[in-house]
C-alpha cells in the first residue's frame, strides 16, 4: 500500500473507532437510564445504537484486513 494511501486508511480507521467508541458511550448512558426506569423506547434506542456500532465495527475491520 502507498504511503498516501495508507495515511488515508489510517485516518479512516481512527474516524470508525472514535464512532464506536461515541456509540458504546451511548448505548452504556441508555443502559443506565433503562435500569432506573425500563421503557420499551430506550431499548428500541440501545438496538438502534448497537447496530450502527456493528456497523462502523464492520468498516473498521474492512480497513484493517485491507493493509
Amino acid at each position: 500500500m502507498s504511503q498516501p494511501a495508507q495515511a488515508s486508511s489510517t485516518q479512516a480507521l481512527r474516524t470508525h473507532v472514535r464512532e464506536i467508541g461515541k456509540l458504546a458511550e451511548a448505548v452504556g448512558a441508555l443502559a443506565k437510564e433503562f435500569e432506573r426506569q425500563p421503557r420499551a423506547d430506550v431499548l428500541v434506542s440501545i438496538k438502534e445504537r448497537v447496530a450502527r456500532l456493528s456497523d462502523e465495527w464492520a468498516k473498521a475491520e474492512a480497513i484493517l484486513s485491507a493493509k
